[in-house]
């Protein structure tokens, strides 16, 4: 309770000091009424009129009446040894707390912004507190559920079972949250009930401590059945339940047969994504010996299966999940045929078939290989890009058995179809052939006459642009000049083209100049900034005899496109 209605007036109200109360009340009553004040028996102060009223606990509950003002202070009790009228022990008590409430008030009102709010809340008893505190509690569902935690700890009430309680009751089911700020708040709660459990949780007996980690993770696997957790809220909760299932594991003391078995049914549950990858991070757990039993078990496991007959997550995701441990186990033996043979098991259309010709290749099974290639020739419903895979295979093969002609005239044709640097790389890659005159000359020419069937003027542009990149690797740079000045290049190689013919000044301005209008007019910031780049540029090669020229094309860009505010702004900027 404050008592503001004097703080105007304190100043000049009569001093409440200790030898003031012993001459009202005498010595021994100021020890008692001390020890009273000392023991917390006064009640709350109220305000009667002007006068302070207050109930001290004594044999039983008598009323204290103080009043104060700047002459006078006294007090009476309704106790025997008052009767209404002497200063009493209660008093005293009294006296001493209304003392502190009125030094409370005097810091409050000189306190500075910063310290205010501490300072006022000292002055509060502690029942106002508590119904401030609570009051407060009922908008902050995250703050709730710690204190409430605290209070099942201060008690002793906060066993397992309590806490699976609290978990159950921080990852509500059937949501249906969609939202970022939904999702967000969900699991904000549950990580903050988590930081409240943390320190009781290191105190669980490890079998307890590892079941309840399992739980609410399991529990946070069915709550996003419906909660659309695309912002990754959900990580700082895993990243906290991570530590508390490697430090109640740790201290489990599992035999390395009994760790293999748990991990093994964590490991075949669909939560198991949400513990540290697994066997790989339990490695130095589970030791040589328990690692060769969880891999025996992955291994019954996935023998349990049949082979594949059908694609889809449903039908294949068992599958791939047993694949993965044990083809990490046959790489490190560098065991070809287990490798081989896992992925024979899942192998059932024409993409599997042919992967397993080249994995079989890879590891010098050529007869396998073939074998593989005819299944995938065979395949039924093949994809759109099944022509091109089977000549890749069947270069893949050539190269096997040293046949590099077939490869080399595989290359030309598909480079006369589709012309390109990458295509020439692989060409001349081949062993025995040259990156030559000659076979420069031929690229050139094919890529001249590469003109798409359903659209000339589109496949004459490509063939301009690959030409021109032939012509840039070749480092055939007055070529690549000319047929810039010709044809119409995209504005990324007329930049290239330029800085590559550095010394034909009058020439490569234009082409700068082309690029950055083709920029601009892509009209996007990313445009804005290529085409201020390219003006840079021409400034640099430009010197002082072209300097003027570069200037009034940057003032004309200015003016023509004046609308595009964010280039205007960035082309004043830089020059």
């Amino acid at each position: 309770m404050q008592f503001n209605y004097i703080s105007d007036t304190c100043t000049i109200m009569r001093e409440i000091s200790d030898e003031l109360l012993i001459q009202l009340a005498g010595g021994a009553s100021f020890k008692r009424g001390f020890a009273y004040y000392q023991q917390g028996r006064v009640g709350e102060l109220r305000l009667k009129g002007k006068a302070i009223v207050a109930q001290v606990e004594g044999n039983e509950i008598y009323q204290v009446t103080l009043k104060h003002t700047g002459k006078l202070f006294e007090g009476s009790c309704d106790c025997p040894a008052s009767e209404g009228f002497d200063f009493c022990k209660h008093c005293v008590a009294t006296a001493l707390v209304y003392r502190d409430q009125l030094e409370q008030d005097k810091t409050l009102q000189s306190s500075t912004a910063k310290d205010r709010v501490p300072n006022y809340l000292m002055a509060l008893d502690k029942q106002q507190l508590v119904a401030m505190l609570l009051e407060q509690l009922q908008n902050d569902r995250n703050a709730l559920a710690q204190l409430t935690i605290k209070a099942d700890m201060a008690a002793g009430k906060l066993n397992d079972k309590a806490i699976k309680k609290q978990i159950t009751a921080a990852t509500p089911l059937n949501k249906h949250l969609h939202s970022y700020p939904q999702v967000r708040g969900y699991f904000a709660r549950l990580d903050a009930v988590l930081s409240s459990l943390e320190a009781v949780m290191s105190d669980l007996p490890a079998n307890k401590a590892l079941a309840l980690t399992d739980y609410v993770i399991a529990r946070v696997d069915r709550a996003l059945d419906t909660i659309d957790d695309s912002g990754g809220f959900r990580f700082d909760a895993l990243e906290r339940l991570a530590s508390w299932h490697d430090r109640a594991l740790s201290a489990a003391a599992f035999s390395a047969t009994d760790l293999a078995a748990y991990l093994f049914s964590l490991f075949m549950q669909p939560e198991s994504e949400f513990y540290p990858s697994i066997p790989e991070e339990y490695e130095d757990m589970l030791g040589e010996e328990g690692m060769q039993a969880f891999i025996a078990k992955v291994q019954l496991a996935w023998d349990a299966l049949p082979p594949l007959q059908e694609k889809g997550w449903a039908a294949q995701g068992d599958y791939l999940h047993l694949l993965y441990p044990l083809k990490n186990v046959a790489i490190r033996r560098n065991d070809s045929e287990a490798i081989i043979a896992l992925h024979a098991k899942i192998a059932c259309d024409f993409s599997d078939f042919l992967e397993l010709s080249n994995l079989c290749l890879e590891h010098n099974m050529f007869d396998q290989a073939l074998w593989w290639r005819k299944r995938a020739e065979t395949a039924k419903n093949k994809p759109f890009s099944a022509v091109t895979a089977l000549e890749n295979n069947q270069i893949a093969l050539w190269l096997y058995t040293e046949n590099y002609a077939s490869v080399v005239k595989l290359l030309w044709q598909r480079f006369a179809e589709w012309p390109s640097v990458e295509h020439y790389k692989k060409i001349v890659a081949i062993k025995g052939q040259k990156d030559d005159k000659q076979s420069r000359s031929n690229a050139i020419e094919l890529a001249k006459q590469a003109v798409s069937h359903q659209n000339k003027f589109y496949g004459q542009q490509k063939a301009d642009i690959t030409v021109a990149e032939l012509h840039l690797y070749f480092k055939e740079f007055a070529q690549a000049l000319d047929l810039a000045e010709a044809g119409k290049l995209p504005p990324h190689l007329l930049v290239k083209i330029a800085t590559a013919n550095a010394e034909q000044i009058e020439r490569l301005l234009p082409l700068l100049y082309r690029a950055t209008r083709a920029f601009i007019e892509a009209s996007n910031n990313d445009g804005y900034r290529n085409a201020i780049d390219c003006l840079k540029r021409a400034e640099q090669l430009a010197g002082k005899q072209y300097a003027p020229q570069v200037k009034q094309v940057c003032e004309g860009l200015l003016v023509e496109f004046k609308r595009k505010r964010n280039f205007c702004q960035w082309l004043r900027e830089a020059f």
